[in-house]
């Protein structure tokens, strides 16, 4: 539920529970998304907030947790 112009606030974290919305780095595409964070087995699964997207699915040495999400400051105009 974040949209384009808005503000996230991001506390820095190296470990997240499953659930908590976090800032993941994936290391070898050297990218970042914003999504729920699933510990399964030697993977993790990054769920989106909106329905209409797939989840992705990463080898746990691909992704890097950078922190977890604790606000979201919306544009307004």
């Amino acid at each position: 539920l974040i949209d384009d112009g808005d503000i996230v606030l991001v506390k820095p974290a190296a470990h997240a529970n499953n659930g908590e919305l976090i800032l993941a780095f994936f290391i070898k595409e050297g990218t970042s998304i914003l999504r729920k964070f699933y510990s399964e087995g030697r993977y993790v699964r990054l769920q989106p907030g909106n329905s209409k997207m797939d989840s992705i699915y990463a080898p746990k040495e691909n992704v890097e947790l950078h922190g977890k999400i604790v606000g979201v400051i919306r544009a307004l105009g």
